[in-house]
């Protein structure tokens, strides 16, 4: 898959993560119909196709006989906090790097910050 393939298929998945994240998608609900994919991620319909396989494979998501639902249980969503939790520091420490702080330097500056507004 090219690059732009995989950043629709993240972002439609990242979207679908976050709303598990946040409760709005929860265990048992139909999942989104695919015309509203297409439409708010301005895609064809192959990237949504995509998306399903990955949430299928991921198991998020269950194909029953009239449409798709979702699967989800605590181990799951904690999984997906996780997984964002740590794209987000690794992007932030990645960041603060770039500015010459070194990882230890990174905790230092967030205790200070953290004691000062506490």
């Amino acid at each position: 898959a090219n690059m732009e393939d995989r950043s629709v298929n993240n972002e439609i998945r990242n979207f679908v993560a976050k709303n598990i994240i946040n409760n709005f998608l929860k265990n048992g609900d139909k999942f989104y119909d695919k015309e509203f994919l297409i439409n708010k991620f301005r895609v064809n319909p192959s990237y949504v196709d995509k998306t399903y396989q990955r949430l299928l494979d991921e198991d998020l998501i269950e194909a029953k006989s009239d449409y798709y639902y979702m699967k989800i249980d605590e181990n799951k969503r904690n999984a997906l906090i996780v997984e964002f939790a740590n794209g987000y520091l690794n992007e932030f420490l990645k960041n603060m790097n770039s500015i010459g702080i070194t990882n230890e330097g990174v905790y230092d500056f967030v205790s200070l910050r953290m004691n000062a507004n506490g």
